[in-house]
Order: C-alpha cells, then structure tokens, then sequence
C-alpha cells in the first residue's frame, strides 16, 4: 500500500500531487492510501475506488495499529510524496486519464446545479475568466495580481474575436469584485452562493478559460479537456489559437509550458 499525506498548498495544488500517484496505481494495480485531502473531501464523489481510498490520518493511524500487532509493516507500506512524482509519471496520468477522473470525480451535489444552469447557454460560446486575487497580492511580489478590469477589456476582446454577440463569461475568483466593470458583457450568474467547488466544476464546463497561471484553471482544463489561456502580464496578446487544454500540469496540448521567471 501506498500512502500520500504532504498537504502542500491547496486544494488543486493537491489534486496534481496526487494525479501521478494514482496513475501508478492504476498502472501497478497497487493500493493507495490518501490522507492529504480530507479538507477537499466534499469535492468528491467516490471516497474509494479499486486501487484509491481517500482518508484521514486517523483511518492510517487506526490501519497500522491494528496490523502492526500481527505482521511486520516495514515492506506494506510506503509513503509518497506526489510532488517528487511528477515529471516521472507523466506517461502514466497521459495512460490513464479517464480512469484518473473517475476516481476523482466531482460531487452530484456540485455538478447538477450547474449542469442546470449551463443548460440555458448550450447554443452560446461559453468562456470562463478566473480571476485570482487575495493571495496573490503577495504571491510572487504581485506578479500575478492584475486589476479587475484587465479581465474586462481581455473578456471584450475575445467577443470581438468570436465575432459573435453569442457569447457567455462565467466569472471565478476568490475575492469579491466590481462587476460594473463587465458592463455590456453577458455574464452566468448564479442562483446561489457560489464556492470553491462549484467555481472549479464551472470553469470546467466553459469552452475556453483565461486566467493567471494557477493550478485552479488547470485543473478546470484537464478535467473537461478545455482550451486554457493563461495572462501573464499587464499588457497580454490574447489571441483564439492561443488556448490549449491542459494534459498534465504546466503542460498544454499544444507543446507549450508554464515557465514562470
């Protein structure tokens, strides 16, 4: 049995920790223990699976001190860091994608209320802006942190792109903005208080998605093979043929990656 307990970061930075892990389970057929996202739990919609079950620290403490009195558990189990796995199992997570998202599907409870409204724009370019902020005022000195109306004007842009009044923006950030700014766009709203995980799921069901780079975007690219596009700077050449779905991450379809200076 494998065991992953770093909680580096949050909650998709965890989610990529423990994606190359799980696709070497699935490869090796080998058990895998995760006790590093109880947090995150609710996310999910399956707690285990044939090689994944998800846990507390308690349920690993709990294992170990009832076979510890019978067996030697030096050669069953093995801890992991998913961090130090990534580059080396990147074959494996491209291998085994779909049945990575089955064991980390997403909650019904999170998905059918925006199913539903999704539903009223099928016929509509739907392009999702997630907007960062809080922690990234400090993050990086600032890099990162762009003002609000940056993601307007890119937003307006890309209509004139689409060529098409047709298009929908669904916004995703973890700070309150001023959606004034927005004025004349056509903007998803929500019929309740949205969160974390209904954020993440939604931008997961846009046609395209922009954003600073984050491991958030990504995951919402990779779990519905979406075209992401991150901004990098204050003044961004934002062109259609720039998106690309995430295949592994900081690696996109196209060829490229995130390098960050």
């Amino acid at each position: 049995m494998y065991i992953v307990n770093d909680r580096i970061g949050q909650m998709c930075n965890r989610l990529f920790a423990i994606i190359p892990i799980i696709a070497h389970a699935i490869e090796k057929k080998n058990i895998l223990l995760i006790t590093s996202f109880t947090e995150y739990i609710a996310l999910l919609e399956n707690k285990h699976s044939k090689n994944v079950i998800f846990g507390s620290y308690k349920l690993l403490l709990k294992i170990l001190l009832k076979i510890n009195n019978y067996i030697d558990t030096t050669n069953i189990f093995k801890f992991v860091s998913g961090w130090n796995t990534i580059d080396d199992y990147k074959h494996l997570v491209i291998k085994h994608k779909q049945q990575i998202l089955k064991v980390l599907k997403i909650n019904s409870e999170i998905t059918t209320p925006i199913d539903d409204l999704f539903s009223h724009y099928n016929s509509s370019i739907k392009i999702g802006i997630h907007i960062r902020r809080g922690d990234y005022k400090t993050w990086r000195n600032g890099q990162f942190y762009f003002p609000v109306i940056l993601y307007a004007n890119i937003a307006r842009e890309l209509m004139k792109q689409f060529q098409t009044s047709n298009t929908v923006f669904y916004i995703s950030s973890n700070e309150n903005i001023d959606r004034n700014l927005f004025n004349g766009l056509k903007i998803i709203n929500q019929h309740q208080q949205s969160s974390p995980f209904s954020d993440l799921y939604a931008l997961s069901k846009c046609d395209y998605i922009f954003g600073p780079p984050s491991t958030f975007s990504q995951f919402a690219s990779f779990y519905n093979d979406v075209p992401l596009l991150f901004i990098m700077d204050k003044d961004p050449l934002v062109k259609i043929n720039s998106f690309s779905p995430i295949i592994f991450q900081d690696h996109f379809k196209n060829g490229q990656t995130l390098n960050i200076n």
